[in-house]
């Protein structure tokens, strides 16, 4: 659980920091992406609940999950869900796998749930 939910936050925070131009102004600082991401984890711990939404834009992002009777390889597309302090999540994921999929999320502390069409509900670890 904590995995998909710093998995979840860096790819977040590596998005917003890599956005935009990056070149400082004469004037301007820059500003430490660890610091950025130290504050937030920081601010998170005190937070009952938040939605969250993460795209993926340029190099793909792949990984496998386990379906209990094989390994698929999906790429991450799209991930919209809420958080709920202090180890709770929901979410639904689009990934491509042969085409796009779109996967329910579930976990509770270290018991992660997913739903897959024509799987149904597997109790596995999908981060």
């Amino acid at each position: 659980m904590k995995r998909l939910i710093v998995i979840g936050f860096i790819i977040l925070m590596s998005i917003v920091a890599c956005s935009g131009n990056n070149t400082p102004k004469p004037d301007e600082t820059t500003i430490d992406p660890d610091a950025i991401l130290s504050n937030a984890a920081e601010l998170m711990k005190h937070t009952a609940t938040f939605s969250l939404e993460v795209q993926i834009e340029g190099a793909p992002f792949n990984f496998s999950i386990d379906l209990g009777n094989g390994t698929l390889n999906v790429g991450f597309l799209r991930a919209i869900g809420q958080f709920i302090n202090p180890s709770e999540i929901q979410a639904r994921v689009n990934v491509r796998a042969g085409g796009n999929v779109e996967l329910t999320i579930y976990a509770h502390n270290d018991d992660q749930w997913f739903r897959a069409p024509l799987v149904g509900w597997v109790n596995e670890d999908f981060a």
